[in-house]
């Protein structure tokens, strides 16, 4: 399992032992190697869809902020749910998506 996720065995260890957590870089690998996703994220709104995508594609708010061309401030109020994105943008996450 290391090898196929680019990690060390000590690491695998401390995970299973929950001395530390995967990198959110590690998590499609680690998807991938289980054939199914851990998290257990509502998906009822878009800023549920939101950031679901983002933690199972490894991105940070960040990184999919400047995907979407927005601020990541503005990403993180959508995946509270404390506001909506427009249509456009939402538009953008759904191309992205695919």
């Amino acid at each position: 399992m290391a090898k196929i996720i680019g990690v060390s065995t000590d690491t695998i260890t401390y995970w299973e032992n929950k001395r530390s957590h995967p990198l959110l870089m590690n998590v499609p690998k680690i998807v991938k190697f289980l054939g199914y996703s851990s998290f257990n994220i509502d998906v009822k709104t878009i800023g549920d869809q939101l950031r679901n995508h983002r933690l199972q594609n490894g991105l940070s708010q960040k990184k999919l902020a400047k995907l979407l061309d927005v601020d990541p401030s503005t990403l993180a109020s959508w995946e509270q749910n404390k506001r909506s994105p427009n249509m456009k943008k939402v538009e953008m996450f759904l191309k992205e998506l695919t």
